[in-house]
């Protein structure tokens, strides 16, 4: 029966129409993979080249998948995955060998980390833990934090790069939130920053910020020293503990009967984790901490 042309459907674009051959070839091989498997076959079913990737036959959820490449040389690994501290066999990367180029994946279908890591120190062992050279790996420890391999291997001191990564949580590895905390307040202690004075501040070991944090998130708020505000303009300038002093300012304060200047800020710590604030002018300040980068 002739289709009406309301009926029609207008002609596909290319890559429409390659996108949908593509799912029509996907799906014949599916549909091939799944004839295969019913027939006994060993194998798994495959897309060519540049086609969708198939995950053994059709609604087989616990088959196979292999990833395969024209990988020629590389790192050797065991076939069998070095068993667990607790007797059971480690899933493991297995199947990765000289001119082979395949990567699978056993058991439960993750790729696991063989050798526990736990704390915020780095890695003790060498990557990929069985060759001489240096070959790409990442691993996390049981506190969330992740390192990446570098270097050469025989380098101990340089295997691993600490993948630095910004934290709202607690550094323990607990799960308590970081809670927004006030670490300094000049009006209740130090009092005022002097004209032209500079005054350095212990940020990592502080409020939850740990040890070794190397940047934090926070807020800088300018106080003036009395309620009817600043006398003239100025500005503050917020910098690493230790370093140089920037030519930059953070906060400026200015002559308009307001009597707080507050400035959202993020900033390196020095190298024994301190922060500093230099003031043009005579000021109180506050600190606030949001957020570290460990």
């Amino acid at each position: 029966m002739a289709m009406s042309e309301t009926e029609m459907e207008s002609e596909p674009t290319t890559e429409n129409s390659r996108s949908r051959r593509q799912l029509l070839i996907a799906g014949m091989a599916g549909a091939a993979g799944a004839a295969a498997l019913v027939a006994g076959s060993s194998g798994v079913a495959g897309a060519a080249d540049g086609g969708p990737v198939l995950i053994s036959g059709t609604n087989t959820g616990t088959g196979e998948t292999l990833l395969e490449s024209t990988i020629t040389s590389g790192p050797v690994f065991a076939a069998t995955a070095t068993a667990t501290s607790t007797g059971a066999a480690a899933p493991g990367i297995q199947g990765i060998g000289v001119g082979a180029g395949d990567v699978k994946c056993g058991g439960t279908g993750r790729l696991s980390q063989i050798q526990a890591l736990t704390g915020n120190a780095a890695p003790s062992f060498a990557p990929n833990n069985v060759v001489g050279d240096m070959y790409h790996e990442i691993v996390r420890s049981d506190t969330g934090i992740i390192w990446a391999s570098r270097g050469n291997s025989a380098d101990t001191a340089n295997r691993w790069k600490r993948v630095n990564a910004v934290r709202v949580d607690a550094a323990d590895g607990s799960g308590a939130i970081f809670v927004p905390t006030r670490l300094i307040d000049t009006r209740s202690g130090a009092g005022p920053i002097a004209a032209g004075g500079i005054y350095t501040f212990q940020v990592a070991g502080q409020v939850g910020v740990p040890a070794d944090a190397i940047a934090v998130f926070g807020n800088l708020t300018a106080v003036a020293v009395g309620l009817a505000g600043y006398s003239s303009s100025g500005y503050l300038t917020l910098f690493p503990g230790g370093g140089s002093q920037p030519t930059v300012s953070n906060v400026n304060p200015a002559p308009n009967g307001t009597n707080a200047f507050p400035n959202a800020f993020f900033c390196a710590l020095g190298s024994t984790g301190e922060l500093s604030i230099f003031a043009s002018l005579q000021t109180h300040v506050l600190v606030d901490i949001v957020a570290y980068v460990q």
